[in-house]
């Protein structure tokens, strides 16, 4: 049986959650968890009981805190919807060509695996998790990881990243990776794309995808086998 999970923008702690919620009910044999670089992002600190009365007044305190300084910058940054605009168009046309804004949103995301920021931090600890249950229950970990398929001409951007999520991995024996980028060597973007400024595969591009792990799974599923 087959455990396949991937959220809607997910982050590690919605994997790792999603693995522990279903993994005793299905007992699967094999694993896949589609990976995608921004599952770095968010909040992924575990949620814990608190006394409801102190944690709602810490809430309020808070929530009238946060309101403030949001309105703050909001009265200093947003009002103007045509600045806010452009500098997204912006940022969207550069990426398309391959070139990815200092500090930007994606820049941070793509550097806080290399400089080993805070969240890749606590996601390797989230996922280490998963992948000792894996291990624990004798099943087979696939992490399929996703590649930024509008820019597929430009995936020397991607390597310092790549190599710290292929290196994290890689170090368990019970994982087996793939890296969906080296699906489509040597093939153009425009073919495999929704649009130019998404990353995201188009109907083509997901068959090549399907049918290119079908055969990855095939092997692991040979190979187990072959050692029982």
């Amino acid at each position: 049986m087959f455990l396949i999970f991937q959220n809607h923008l997910p982050t590690n702690l919605d994997n790792t959650e999603a693995y522990f919620e279903f993994a005793d009910k299905f007992k699967p044999d094999i694993v896949i968890l589609g990976y995608n670089y921004n599952d770095v992002e968010g909040n992924l600190e575990k949620k814990e009981i608190q006394d409801t009365a102190v944690s709602f007044a810490k809430k309020k305190t808070s929530s009238n805190q946060n309101q403030r300084f949001i309105k703050k910058v909001y009265d200093v940054v947003y009002k103007s919807k045509v600045i806010q605009y452009v500098l997204h168009n912006i940022h969207d046309e550069l990426k398309a060509r391959g070139y990815i804004i200092p500090n930007s949103a994606f820049d941070l995301t793509l550097k806080s695996y290399y400089l080993d920021k805070e969240n890749w931090t606590k996601s390797k600890v989230l996922l280490q998790e998963m992948i000792d249950d894996c291990k624990n229950k004798n099943s087979q970990l696939v992490v399929l990881k996703f590649n930024e398929m509008n820019l597929l001409e430009y995936r020397p951007l991607f390597d310092k990243t790549d190599s710290c999520i292929y290196s994290f991995f890689k170090a368990s024996p019970a994982v087996d990776y793939i890296d969906v980028s080296d699906f489509f060597t040597g093939e153009k973007s425009k073919d495999n794309i929704l649009s130019k400024y998404d990353g995201h595969p188009n109907e083509k591009a997901h068959k090549k995808i399907a049918g290119d792990v079908f055969e990855e799974i095939k092997k692991i599923t040979k190979a187990k086998d072959d050692f029982k």
